[in-house]
Protein backbone atom coordinates (compact mmCIF):
# COMPACT_ATOMS: atom_id res chain seq x y z
CA UNK A 1 0.00 0.00 0.00
CA UNK A 2 1.40 3.82 -1.28
CA UNK A 3 1.66 5.90 2.14
CA UNK A 4 1.26 9.38 1.06
CA UNK A 5 4.73 11.48 1.34
CA UNK A 6 4.64 14.87 3.38
CA UNK A 7 7.08 17.36 2.29
CA UNK A 8 7.72 21.23 4.43
CA UNK A 9 6.50 22.60 1.04
CA UNK A 10 3.52 20.58 0.21
CA UNK A 11 2.62 20.76 3.92
CA UNK A 12 2.72 24.28 4.21
CA UNK A 13 0.48 24.67 0.79
CA UNK A 14 -1.54 22.28 2.33
CA UNK A 15 -2.16 24.87 5.62
CA UNK A 16 -1.79 28.12 3.68
CA UNK A 17 -5.12 26.77 1.53
CA UNK A 18 -6.69 25.84 4.73
CA UNK A 19 -6.44 28.89 7.15
CA UNK A 20 -7.23 30.83 4.20
CA UNK A 21 -11.05 28.33 3.76
CA UNK A 22 -11.17 29.67 7.54
CA UNK A 23 -10.80 33.47 6.29
CA UNK A 24 -7.49 33.94 8.62
CA UNK A 25 -5.58 36.94 8.13
CA UNK A 26 -2.32 35.36 7.54
CA UNK A 27 -2.90 31.94 6.55
CA UNK A 28 0.77 31.74 5.19
CA UNK A 29 2.58 32.94 7.91
CA UNK A 30 0.66 30.67 10.61
CA UNK A 31 1.89 27.73 8.95
CA UNK A 32 5.54 28.63 8.33
CA UNK A 33 5.07 29.89 12.56
CA UNK A 34 3.34 26.59 13.57
CA UNK A 35 5.81 24.47 11.92
CA UNK A 36 9.38 26.15 12.24
CA UNK A 37 7.91 25.87 15.80
CA UNK A 38 7.20 21.70 15.58
CA UNK A 39 10.86 21.58 13.49
CA UNK A 40 12.40 23.47 16.19
CA UNK A 41 13.85 25.69 13.16
CA UNK A 42 13.49 28.96 11.72
CA UNK A 43 11.33 30.29 8.79
CA UNK A 44 14.51 29.76 6.32
CA UNK A 45 14.73 26.47 6.93
CA UNK A 46 11.46 25.88 5.76
CA UNK A 47 12.26 27.34 2.09
CA UNK A 48 15.96 25.49 2.30
CA UNK A 49 14.65 22.10 3.03
CA UNK A 50 11.13 22.84 0.99
CA UNK A 51 11.50 18.95 -0.22
CA UNK A 52 12.24 17.60 2.58
CA UNK A 53 9.50 14.53 3.73
CA UNK A 54 8.21 15.00 7.68
CA UNK A 55 8.10 12.10 9.97
CA UNK A 56 5.12 10.43 11.35
CA UNK A 57 5.72 12.62 14.86
CA UNK A 58 6.09 15.58 13.52
CA UNK A 59 2.67 15.56 11.47
CA UNK A 60 1.35 13.96 14.61
CA UNK A 61 2.81 17.19 16.47
CA UNK A 62 1.64 19.30 13.86
CA UNK A 63 -2.08 18.32 13.45
CA UNK A 64 -3.15 19.53 16.37
CA UNK A 65 -1.62 23.04 16.51
CA UNK A 66 -3.18 23.60 13.00
CA UNK A 67 -6.50 22.74 14.48
CA UNK A 68 -6.41 25.16 17.72
CA UNK A 69 -4.99 27.96 15.45
CA UNK A 70 -7.85 27.26 13.00
CA UNK A 71 -10.17 27.48 16.06
CA UNK A 72 -8.78 31.22 16.63
CA UNK A 73 -6.37 30.32 19.30
CA UNK A 74 -2.88 33.05 19.23
CA UNK A 75 -0.08 31.29 17.52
Amino acid sequence: MHKEIWTIGRILQWTEQYFQSKEMDTPRLDGEVLLSHVLGKDRIYLYTHYDQPLIQDELDAFRPLVQQRAKGHCV
